[in-house]
C-alpha cells in the first residue's frame, strides 16, 4: 500500500496542532450576524453555486453576559461577501505563541 506524506489543511481554526508564531498585523475579514444564515451548509452551498472564492466559518462566545453570534468571511473573493449583507472588518493579530 503507497503513503502519502503530504498533508493539505483547508483554512480554519485549528486547537492543540501545533505551536504558530503570528507578527503583529490586521487581517481584513468580512462578517455577519449569525441570525442571517442559521446554517452554514446553505451559505456554503450558495458561495459554491455563486462561485465565489470565499470560505465563511461561525463564531459564538458569551462575552460580560452578552452573546456574539458572527459569521466571518475570508478568502480570494471575500469581497463578493458583501451582496449577502457581510461587511468589512479588521482583526488584530497579535505577535505571541498560540498554542
Amino acid at each position: 500500500m503507497e503513503t502519502n506524506d503530504a498533508m493539505n489543511l483547508d483554512a480554519g481554526i485549528y486547537v492543540n496542532l501545533f505551536e504558530l508564531e503570528f507578527d503583529d498585523c490586521s487581517v481584513d475579514l468580512m462578517y455577519t450576524s449569525r441570525d442571517k444564515f442559521p446554517t452554514l451548509r446553505e451559505l456554503r452551498d450558495q458561495l459554491v453555486d455563486a462561485n465565489v472564492k470565499a470560505q465563511v466559518y461561525a463564531v459564538s462566545e458569551d462575552a460580560a453576559e452578552v452573546r456574539v453570534n458572527k459569521i466571518y468571511g475570508y478568502g480570494l473573493e471575500q469581497h463578493r461577501l458583501e451582496a449577502l449583507g457581510f461587511e468589512l472588518t479588521a482583526v488584530r493579530v497579535s505577535r505571541q505563541s498560540v498554542h
